[in-house]
This record gives structure tokens, sequence and C-alpha cells, in this order.
């Protein structure tokens, strides 16, 4: 992971693909670095090649949610919808809280021309989206309290300094 994020602040894949390919070649079933490579070819656009890793790691690990995501996205942009179908929905069935299951499964739909599983994969996400997701619980304390700061920051105006300490706000000029 440490070498992916390297990779990724330098744009330069390379290394990443050279560690992962060594991970691979001492064991062939490290579903995990089949993906990491499949990940690094569809940021690239080499979906082809994309296609071929995370077909690895699913043929691997077939419950690994993460590649049959990724499969699916890549399925799409090869203009493979149909086949996109089964792997979305598989990542849907190993996690019925997938945001991005739900809306790249819509996103399918849509490109397939079938609007009611278009919709029925859209309200998947609406609900997951509405009903706070990981990702909205791990912010909503955060979130919280900026709502209570901010509207207290534009009320004081003026060059004037807000102090927040714990559930105190108080103005400084």
């Amino acid at each position: 992971r440490v070498i992916l994020s390297t990779a990724q602040q330098s744009n330069s894949y390379d290394e990443a693909i050279k560690e992962f390919q060594q991970e691979l070649q001492i064991d062939p079933t490290h579903a995990g670095a089949a993906y990491e490579i499949g990940q690094i070819h569809r940021r690239l656009a080499q979906f082809t090649k994309a296609r071929e890793f995370f077909s690895i790691a699913v043929r691997q690990y077939p419950d690994f949610e993460e590649a049959q995501i990724g499969l699916g996205r890549v399925l799409m942009a090869l203009n493979e919808p149909k086949e996109a179908v089964f792997h979305l929905e598989k990542a849907i069935s190993l996690n019925p809280d997938s945001e991005v299951g739900y809306y790249q499964l819509s996103l399918v739909y849509r490109s397939l021309g079938d609007a009611v599983n278009r919709e029925k994969a859209l309200a998947g996400f609406r609900r997951l989206r509405g009903s706070g997701s990981q990702v909205e619980n791990k912010f909503a304390p955060l979130v919280l309290r900026l709502d209570e700061i901010f509207p207290a920051i534009r009320r004081v105006g003026g060059g004037a300094e807000l102090f927040v300490e714990g559930d105190h706000a108080e103005r400084r000029a």
C-alpha cells in the first residue's frame, strides 16, 4: 500500500506494478496483489490489462467485493455491460451496503436501456446515501460541530475572532 501511495503521488506506477507482480510470482493465488495491479491499469485507462488482473483476483477469491466492482467497471469501459451486471450484482450480494456497487450497477443498466433495474439500483444507492452510509457516519460528528461553529462565525463578522473550546464559543475583538 505504501508503494502504491507513493506511486500515485508521483504518477509513476511502474514500481508498484513490479512489486505486486513479484508478490504474484511468489504466490499466484494472491488476489490482493492482482487486484492492486488491476486498479493501477484501470486508473491508467488500460482496461484490457485491468480486466486480466481483476479476473485473476475474482477467480482466486470470488468473495472479494472490491475486485468484483473493479471488474464490473472495467467491463463497462470495454463495452461489455451484460458481463458487468454479473460482477456488480455479485459485489452487492457480498455487501448490501455498497454505495459504489449500486451506483456502478445503475450506470450499467442505463447503458443497457433498462430503466426499471436502473431505478432499483439507484434506489439502493439513495437508500444508503440517505440512511447515513459508513462515510457519512464517520464524519457526522464533525459535520454537526461545523454546522454549529460556522453560523457563529458568520454572526461575529467585522474582523472579530471567534474562539471555540468544547461547547463554549467566545468572541474576541
